[in-house]
């Protein structure tokens, strides 16, 4: 764990020999505190010059509920999947070397992110998923323009998705699920060009879907289920987004057709939007998707004939399509695609 800090003189009496001259000898140790077995409770190495990664050791301090690295020159803190407890410290924000910060996975108490987050400028991945987060949508986010990646998946935020996260030149990925997010999704000035994955489902957003999301050239993942959106899907959804995989949009209020160009790149995967009022026909370029191993359009106002070219598609797995005005006959070659798992009546 010293060597990985950087070796500090002031972790200088940490070494092997005087842990294991006697039992609990690591107890002693400067900035080192344990409870009454020995294990390890808090580490306090403000101002001793770190350098470099926090310790995957770290992780293995089962009994650690203090860890303090107040004015140190670490640039990437990984903290997820333990068990810590208590509020975000506000002194994390005067870590501005850092570039990783991971929170996800602790049982904190619940409180809001601290506006002092706002001077991680540095900043590429921040994840705090699950971490027990209230209040509004962190507003100090929109400071860190060179993040990446930004997971609040699974809190309790409220309040809408603050625009000033479209302005993130360099966002990559997206991930504000199950929430308690509601309004609209306010674009203003759009500059997240780079997103590839974009997940906001589970959370009561309202609104139409923004027709940016169409015109995303890297996008592979969009999620938007268990939602309210209304009016259509993009109308150029995978036209531009020549890697788009993944598109779920299942329990919102969508009407119209489903986008013609959704396999436009022929990589597109899955693509689910039970649960709407969809009232076009399946489109023919959806059919013929040759990598489509899933698509569920159960529960809209789907007509007339399903294109005989989607029973044939060579990866096609899983096909729901009930509840719908679907009309036509159902093709004797639907027998050769030896992958089919599911079918639901048409």
């Amino acid at each position: 764990m010293k060597r990985e800090w950087g070796d500090p003189p002031a972790l200088a009496a940490w070494n092997a020999t005087s842990a294991s001259a006697a039992g609990g000898a690591h107890c002693r140790w400067p900035y080192v505190r344990c409870d009454s077995a020995g294990r390890v409770t808090s580490l306090t190495l403000a101002s001793v010059n770190l350098t470099g990664p926090v310790p995957e050791a770290i992780g293995d301090l089962s009994s650690l509920t203090h860890l303090d690295v107040y004015n140190n020159s670490i640039r990437h803190l990984t903290l997820d999947y333990n068990l810590f407890t208590g509020t975000i410290p506000i002194e994390l924000g005067d870590l501005t070397h850092l570039r990783t910060l991971l929170l996800s996975n602790n049982p904190l108490n619940a409180g809001m992110m601290p506006m002092s987050f706002k001077n991680l400028t540095n900043l590429t991945m921040l994840w705090v998923h699950e971490c027990n987060l209230i209040g509004d949508f962190p507003s100090s986010v929109v400071w860190m323009l060179e993040l990446e990646e930004l997971t609040l998946m699974n809190n309790s935020l409220t309040g809408s998705i603050h625009p000033g996260v479209w302005k993130l030149k360099k966002l990559q990925f997206l991930d504000v699920s199950m929430n308690n997010l509601t309004g609209d999704v306010v674009i203003g000035s759009f500059a997240a060009m780079s997103l590839m994955d974009i997940d906001v489902s589970d959370n009561n957003l309202t609104g139409v879907i923004p027709e940016v999301f169409g015109h995303l050239e890297n996008l592979t993942d969009l999620v938007l289920s268990n939602n309210r959106f209304t009016g259509t899907l993009p109308p150029e959804l995978g036209r531009h987004s020549l890697g788009l995989s993944i598109v779920v949009a299942d329990d919102n209020e969508l009407i119209r057709v489903i986008p013609e160009g959704l396999c436009t790149g022929g990589q597109l995967t899955w693509f689910s939007a039970t649960g709407n009022r969809l009232n076009s026909s399946v489109p023919v370029g959806l059919a013929k998707c040759e990598t489509l191993t899933g698509l569920y359009l159960d529960i809209n106002q789907l007509s007339g004939e399903v294109p005989k070219a989607l029973w044939t598609t060579g990866l096609l797995a899983f096909v729901s399509l009930r509840s719908n005005q679907l009309t036509g006959s159902l093709p004797s070659t639907m027998g050769n695609n030896l992958i089919l798992k599911i079918l639901n009546s048409v």
